[in-house]
């Protein structure tokens, strides 16, 4: 007798870059060729053929995987804590004997490192690999340099999707929609500081009461000192990516603060500010350009590896392309 085929519901990312998996072997190979898992697969649902697909960004500390799948039950053992947040369909997971049962929209399953098993039926989902040196740097910087804030990372639970105005399953579907629009540039997406904005909103979801209350304790710090400090390493290190909880390290201010000063200072947010002195930098470059100059190495230099973004970024700021400022700026020599 034929078995049913069901359809797989999307993936987060990747639906265009990756292929559906028919077969068992194959897939247990593909996953543990994209994680550091040792795992066993199986199939669920015997009436049912079997399909599954994956895709997988790999950041700095971080590794995230789309996934889509039949009915499969799963025995894991992670070296890493991985978060997962369901996408389509729902997941029954043992950790130490414990059922943890979650739902699309409601919770997502903190797993520490150690040995798991999953049941689920049709399903898609976000996994999040990290590591807890990273989760707890990050930690410490949010909340205003203390040096140890309990993430408590050895107990596995269900963490809520939404806090207070936040919604969790929104934010990350927007990060995923931001991989696609970059077709998964891994260095590109490097540079945006994709491994910082999916650290920073995993810290709140591990302990969203610290994020709720009304005031944060911060160094004793000049706020007018600090905001001159984190300019000057911005201007410093225009060439690379420079992550929010960085300038946050740098500073001993939240992110909340260094909002407001940037606001009052300069009328952006210190990202804007980043964005906007890399584009002068390369207005500068370009107009003190010599015969050899090339724009895609003054995208280098300015941080930018993709040459689509530095010219797009570029025009909407100087009216014109960054050709046409070197072109200029040869004629005029």
């Amino acid at each position: 007798m034929a078995k049913s085929k069901l359809s797989l519901p999307l993936l987060a990312f990747g639906n265009v870059r990756s292929k559906v998996h028919i077969n068992l072997d194959q897939m247990q190979q593909r996953v543990n060729s994209i994680t550091n898992w040792t795992s066993e697969f199986d199939i669920l649902d015997k009436e049912f053929s079997f399909q599954h697909r994956t895709s997988i960004l790999l950041a700095d500390n971080l590794r995230l995987i789309a996934v889509s799948s039949t009915p499969t039950v799963m025995t894991i053992c992670d070296p890493d804590c991985t978060i997962a947040i369901p996408m389509a369909g729902s997941l029954d997971n043992w950790v130490n004997n414990k059922l943890f049962r979650f739902n699309v929209g409601e919770h997502a399953m903190f797993f520490p490192k150690g040995k798991r098993r999953v049941e689920g039926q049709v399903r898609s989902g976000l996994l999040i690999s990290v590591t807890e040196d990273r989760l707890n740097k990050t930690a410490s910087a949010m909340l205003c340099g203390n040096e140890f804030v309990d993430l408590d990372l050895n107990t596995p639970r269900l963490l809520s999707l939404k806090i207070g105005k936040l919604d969790f399953t929104f934010i990350f579907k927007q990060i995923c929609q931001l991989i696609d629009q970059v077709n998964g540039d891994e260095l590109l997406l490097k540079n945006l500081g994709i491994d910082d904005s999916v650290y920073r909103r995993l810290v709140m979801m591990l302990r969203p009461e610290l994020f709720l209350e009304t005031t944060l304790k911060e160094k004793n710090t000049s706020s007018t000192d600090a905001l001159d400090m984190v300019c000057e390493y911005i201007q410093a290190n225009l060439n690379g990516p420079i992550a929010l909880t960085t300038l946050e390290e740098l500073s001993g201010l939240s992110a909340r603060t260094l909002q407001v000063a940037f606001l009052r200072k300069f009328a952006c947010t210190p990202m804007e500010w980043i964005k906007e002195q890399r584009l002068t930098l390369a207005n500068q470059l370009l107009l003190n350009a010599t015969s050899t100059t090339k724009i895609g190495a003054v995208a280098a230099i300015c941080g930018y590896s993709n040459f689509g973004d530095f010219s797009r970024y570029y025009a909407k700021r100087y009216k014109e392309l960054p050709s046409q400022t070197l072109a200029k700026a040869l004629k005029g020599r």
